[in-house]
């Protein structure tokens, strides 16, 4: 399974234990590509190529091999996008973004994530966020991008999530990366993901399952 790791100077030694993590414990079939991309200046960039030269599982990039326009200054929002944008990366059908603060400790095996060629999925109901404004808000705004109805179930904010590469290919040509930092369509790129799936009558593409890899169960997240 290839992953990728959205980072920058302040998150690089966290990006280190994820890499390291998952080349010992690995996710999915191999081989296990890990794809760095730095949304920082270009010394920084060079300090991960340094840091990650002798990985061979590892490839680095700058924020600028990927778009034209996200930069560090962006914070959080262009992490979003690139984490989307990435897909341009990828050779496998499907890939995990994998935030810096998170690690494994165990192998993941292929089978738990995915069943009878369906990428597993944990949906939620959208009422779990009715007493947060700003996710309400979020959500709503994901749905409203795509012009379509709210439906009752959402990916959840969070990762791990499963990506289908050439479906987040499709959706970027209609998808500004103003979107997540626009104040009138403020969202989450999971959300954003989902609601396009919705769309497209995709939702075949996945199967939910209760808690599916929740931080506890071989996925962890330490930001110290």
């Amino acid at each position: 399974m290839e992953t990728v790791i959205v980072t920058y100077l302040n998150d690089m030694h966290r990006a280190v234990r994820a890499v390291n993590s998952i080349t010992q414990f690995k996710i999915g079939n191999g081989p296990n590509t890990i794809y760095i991309v730095v949304n920082d200046c270009l010394k920084v960039f060079e300090q991960a190529q340094e840091l990650f030269q002798h990985c061979s599982e590892v490839c680095v990039h700058h924020f600028s091999d990927i778009s034209s326009y996200m930069s560090a200054r962006s914070g959080w929002w262009s992490q979003q996008w690139l984490k989307l944008a990435a897909h341009q990366l990828m050779k496998d059908e499907w890939y995990i973004p994998f935030d810096s603060d998170m690690f494994i400790n165990r192998h993941v095996k292929n089978h738990e994530m995915f069943v009878n060629n369906k990428a597993l999925c944990e949906l939620r109901d959208v009422n779990i966020y009715q007493s947060n404004k700003k996710f309400t808000e979020y959500v709503k705004n994901a749905y409203d991008i795509w012009g379509i109805d709210n439906t009752s179930k959402i990916l959840r904010e969070s990762p791990p999530n499963i990506l289908h590469r050439k479906t987040v290919d499709r959706m970027l040509t209609e998808l500004s990366p103003h979107t997540f930092g626009n104040s009138r369509t403020l969202s989450l790129e999971f959300f954003v993901y989902w609601a396009y799936i919705v769309k497209q009558n995709l939702e075949h593409m996945y199967q939910h399952q209760d808690n599916w890899f929740w931080f506890g169960d071989a996925f962890h997240m330490d930001n110290s």
